[in-house]
C-alpha cells in the first residue's frame, strides 16, 4: 500500500510538470492496485467475498494502466 502510495505520488507530480495526461491515468491505476485493493480486502476481511472485491479492483487498476499506455501513444 505504501509503494502504491509513492506511485501516485510520483505520477501526480510528473503530470504537474509535464502536463502530461496519461500520467494521471497511471496514477489512478496505480491506485487502484495497490491503495484500493488493499483497503477493499481490510474492509471486507469479514466477507467471504472481500478477497474477490480485492481481486476485482486490481483488474480494473491493471485495465486502467493497459489504457494508459496505449494512449499515450496518441497524446
Amino acid at each position: 500500500m505504501m509503494v502504491g502510495g509513492i506511485i501516485v505520488f510520483l505520477a501526480y507530480r510528473a503530470y504537474r510538470r509535464t502536463g502530461y495526461s496519461p500520467m494521471i491515468r497511471v496514477g489512478v491505476s496505480f491506485g487502484f492496485i495497490g491503495i484500493a485493493s488493499t483497503v477493499v480486502e481490510e474492509g471486507f476481511k469479514a466477507s467471504e467475498y472481500g478477497r474477490l472485491f480485492s481481486e476485482i479492483t486490481e483488474v480494473i487498476g491493471l485495465v486502467i494502466l493497459l489504457i494508459a499506455i496505449i494512449r499515450s501513444d496518441y497524446e
